[in-house]
């Protein structure tokens, strides 16, 4: 099986969104890492309904960078692309610096979220593209 960070996504999602003053919080969250994430992920203001659908992520693994002494990358970044589904048009993203150690928990996690999006798609998923 590919790890997480093998996976080419076709496409790509804006960080925060349109909708809000550039730089409002409740735009792009921005965690210390993975831990940070999954322990207050539940306590950030609009994010605690069930109602929030993950509909993307992206696990991008970045080039040496600027700042970083030779040899030496930055973290992983595991980026959450989530729309509430019961505010209305309210989309936000989060960036949660990873390790390849956090992929096994990063993996559940997204398995979870990965249930409410076949909910809703099952009535077609049984069926081939060609057949749509």
């Amino acid at each position: 099986m590919q790890h997480l960070w093998e996976f080419e996504h076709p496409g790509y999602c804006e960080q925060g969104n349109p909708d809000l003053s550039p730089g409002d919080p409740e735009g792009h969250l921005v965690f210390s890492d993975w831990q940070d994430f999954l322990t207050n992920y539940a306590d950030t203001p609009g994010v605690t309904s069930s109602a929030n659908l993950l509909y993307r992520w992206d696990w991008e693994v970045p080039e040496e960078a600027e700042g970083y002494p030779e040899g030496i990358r930055p973290p992983d970044r595991l980026l959450l692309f989530i729309v509430n589904q019961r505010r209305g048009p309210f989309i936000f993203s989060a960036e949660v610096p990873v390790k390849p150690e956090d992929e096994h928990e990063v993996k559940e996690w997204l398995k979870e979220r990965a249930k409410a999006l076949k909910a809703i798609w099952a009535p077609i998923l049984d069926r081939t593209l060609e057949e749509l």
